[in-house]
């Protein structure tokens, strides 16, 4: 549906202001920029992030040797896409640390899935981060400029590091 669009249930989407593209961590002018391309959907993706991501970030980023930019890399067309819709809803403030709360409760997530019950884990992920149901539900099923930014990202991704160039 369109950003503005009712759903056929007659849900009517409210005003939100996802974050498109970038967010990047650390030192702006650091000389050496980390592009990681992750889903947060990816078991493998998530163990890197909750176990080697914090000293690599205390290292690195916390120092201001490296500006970290965390790109979305979705690996179905599905969970991958809504999570980082998720993660971009409330904007720059709250990227990263919406990020670690659904690497934090992917299995969780994952596991509810399995019986159709994903929903209320991904509410209240929303929740703790001050997004409504119907802010989040805006963000998944009615904001197709973040859609298409995600997949933008993952072709990028797929395609190898063209996006590169525009960091210098």
């Amino acid at each position: 549906g369109g950003e503005n669009a009712a759903a056929p249930d007659g849900f009517k989407p409210v005003p939100v202001s996802p974050v498109i593209g970038d967010v990047p961590l650390g030192n702006e002018n650091a000389s050496v920029t980390v592009l990681e391309y992750a889903s947060l959907a990816c078991p493998h993706c998530r163990d890197f992030w909750k176990q080697e991501f914090p000293r690599f970030k205390a290292a690195y980023i916390d120092t201001g040797k490296v500006k970290y930019i965390y790109r979305d890399l979705p690996i179905d067309n599905d969970m991958s896409i809504m999570l980082a819709a998720v993660s971009r809803c409330k904007g720059k403030d709250a990227y990263y640390d919406l990020i670690d709360d659904i690497f934090t409760h992917q299995y969780e997530i994952f596991d509810a899935a399995r019986s159709g019950g994903a929903g209320p884990l991904i509410g209240q992920v929303g929740e703790r981060h001050g997004l409504s149901k119907d802010e989040l539900r805006t963000c998944i099923d009615h904001a197709p400029a973040l859609k298409d930014s995600i997949y933008k990202s993952g072709q990028e991704g797929s395609e190898g590091h063209r996006g590169a160039e525009k960091l210098r």
